[in-house]
C-alpha cells in the first residue's frame, strides 16, 4: 500500500505533522505544493532530509488559492 502525504507548503502545521510522519516512516511519498511562497527552500529541505525514506512528488495546483474555484451559484439555482 502507498500512503502519500498531500499538500505540504500549504500549512505550518501541515508541514510539521508531514515531516513527523516522514520520520516515524508511516508515509510512502509525499506531494508538495510549490507554487506557495511558504513551500521555499527552508520547507522543501527539511522534507528532503527524508528522500531516502519517502518518494517527494509534485502537487499540481491549477488554481488560485485566494480566490473561489468558480462563482457561487444564485440561492436554488442548479446548473443545467
Amino acid at each position: 500500500m502507498i500512503i502519500c502525504a498531500d499538500d505540504y507548503g500549504l500549512r505550518e502545521d501541515i508541514d510539521r505533522a508531514i515531516l513527523g510522519l516522514c520520520s516515524l516512516g508511516k508515509l510512502s511519498a509525499v506531494s508538495c505544493m510549490v507554487v506557495l511562497k511558504r513551500c521555499d527552500a527552508t520547507a522543501l529541505n527539511a522534507l528532503v532530509a527524508h528522500q531516502a525514506k519517502v518518494d517527494i512528488g509534485l502537487h499540481l495546483c491549477l488554481t488560485d488559492e485566494g480566490l473561489p474555484m468558480a462563482r457561487p451559484l444564485p440561492e436554488c439555482q442548479l446548473p443545467d
